[in-house]
C-alpha cells in the first residue's frame, strides 16, 4: 500500500511522517481495502455457499471493522467535521458498506425464504435506511453541496437498490411495525430522483422504477404479503444483483420488467 500522506509531504529528501488528519491518499487506501472485500463478497454471493448463514457473521464483522476505521478517520466524536468536507468521503465509503450488507443478507431477509433470518431482515432495513439517509444528506446539506454531482451516477443507483430492498422488507413486517418514517423517506427519494432526472439519465430511469415501487409503498395496507418480494424478484430476474455496483454494468432495459410508466 502507498504511504498515507499528502502530495506535499513527498520531497526529494523523503516522505514526511504520516499526518494524524485524513490525507489525500486516505480515501484511496480505504477504497483499495474495500475493493478487496467486495471481491471476496461477490465471489461468495455468486458461489454455492451464498445460502449458508455462517459466512454472514464473518463478512459482517469485516465490513463493520472497516466502518470503524472510517469513523475514527473522518468523524469527530462520532459527528461530521464541520470545518472541512472530508465527511463526504465517509458518506461515499458508507454507501459501499451498506450495499454490501444488502447483497449479503438478501437471501435471508424475507420470512417466506427457507433460510429466513430475522436479523438479516433487520440488517437490510437498517442499511437501506442508511443509504437513503446518505442520499438525502448529499442532496440537502450545504457542507456536501460540492459533491452533489455524485447523485447523478452510481450513488443514486445504490439508493434505488436500497428502496427496492426496504420496500420488500417493510411489506414483510407485521402490521404492528411502525413503518411511517421509512415510507416517508421512500417518498422523499422519489421527489429527489425526479429533480435529479433533469440532469441525469440514470436518475431518470431510476425515477421510472420508483414510480412503480411507489404504488406499493403508497398503499401498503392493501398489498399482499409477498408483493414486495414478487416485484423485487421481477427486477432481479431482469438484472444480476452484482450489477448494482455500477451504472455502466446495469441493464436498463425497462421493457422486460413490465408495467413501468413511460418517460
Amino acid at each position: 500500500m502507498p504511504a498515507d500522506v499528502n502530495d506535499g509531504d513527498i520531497t526529494q529528501e523523503g516522505i514526511s511522517q504520516p499526518s494524524s488528519s485524513p490525507t489525500q491518499m486516505s480515501v484511496m487506501m480505504f477504497k483499495v481495502r474495500l475493493f478487496r472485500i467486495s471481491t471476496q463478497i461477490c465471489h461468495h454471493i455468486s458461489g454455492p455457499s451464498r445460502l449458508e448463514a455462517e459466512p454472514l457473521g464473518e463478512f459482517d464483522a469485516i465490513i463493520a471493522e472497516e466502518q470503524q476505521r472510517w469513523d475514527s478517520t473522518y468523524l469527530v466524536d462520532g459527528a461530521p467535521n464541520i470545518l472541512d468536507s472530508s465527511y463526504a468521503y465517509w458518506c461515499i465509503l458508507q454507501t459501499y458498506a451498506h450495499q454490501l450488507y444488502l447483497l449479503l443478507h438478501r437471501p435471508f431477509r424475507h420470512s417466506q425464504s427457507p433460510c429466513f433470518l430475522a436479523t438479516s431482515r433487520d440488517r437490510c432495513i437498517t442499511s437501506s435506511a442508511a443509504l437513503l439517509g446518505i442520499h438525502r444528506q448529499i442532496y440537502e446539506v450545504p457542507l456536501l453541496r460540492p459533491y452533489l454531482w455524485l447523485l447523478r451516477g452510481v450513488t443514486s443507483l445504490k439508493a434505488l437498490h436500497a428502496a427496492v430492498a426496504l420496500n420488500s422488507c417493510l411489506l414483510d413486517m407485521p402490521s404492528s411495525f411502525e413503518s411511517g418514517s421509512y415510507r416517508e423517506e421512500l417518498n422523499k427519494l422519489v421527489l429527489r430522483m425526479e429533480s435529479l432526472s433533469r440532469r441525469s439519465a440514470i436518475c431518470l430511469k431510476a425515477h421510472r422504477i420508483l414510480l412503480q415501487l411507489q404504488t406499493q409503498f403508497g398503499a401498503a395496507d392493501q398489498q399482499p404479503a409477498d408483493s414486495g418480494t414478487r416485484f423485487e424478484n421481477r427486477i432481479e430476474d431482469w438484472t444480476d444483483m452484482r450489477e448494482w455496483f455500477g451504472a455502466d454494468l446495469f441493464n436498463w432495459n425497462l421493457d422486460s420488467v413490465g408495467n413501468l410508466p413511460a418517460v
